[in-house]
């Protein structure tokens, strides 16, 4: 495991970020997730093409990404017990038409793979993905 992945995997289980930006009024949502997008997301994800996730990776990049979500778009009222209280993790994502960053993540692995195949196949990396090995598995 890398260097990269390992401190951005220990940031995860903190909290998000304590920038006011998020929690402040005087910018509008759709300004706050182009700053989630443009900074903080391709921090989040960076190198992502050649990581190994496990399941427990893809947990605890989703909720961090929820806790963002949740700091952007804020908490609701509840009719029925007139309290606030935390949205719901569909709803947010509903609300801020983003794909979670696991398909992100999938995606830009994809981008990745096919700009290896465009390369001209006398290049190393190439022919590391073609490789088959041969003869038996002992």
């Amino acid at each position: 495991m890398n260097v990269e992945k390992t401190k951005i995997l220990e940031t995860l289980d903190s909290d998000p970020p304590k920038d006011e930006r998020f929690l402040s009024k005087a910018l509008f949502k759709k300004t706050k997730l182009r700053l989630y997008t443009a900074i903080i997301r391709s921090t989040l994800t960076y190198e992502c093409e050649v990581w190994t996730t496990t399941s427990v990776t893809k947990r605890r990049l989703r909720t961090s990404e929820n806790k963002i979500w949740r700091k952007i778009c804020g908490p609701v009222s509840d009719a029925k017990t007139n309290e606030w209280r935390r949205k719901f993790n569909k709803k947010l994502q509903e609300e801020l038409g983003l794909a979670p960053v696991t398909s992100y993540i999938k995606r830009r692995r994809l981008q990745w793979f096919g700009h290896i195949m465009r390369r001209s196949e006398e290049e190393i990396i190439r022919a590391v993905i073609e490789w088959q090995p041969e003869g038996k598995i002992p």
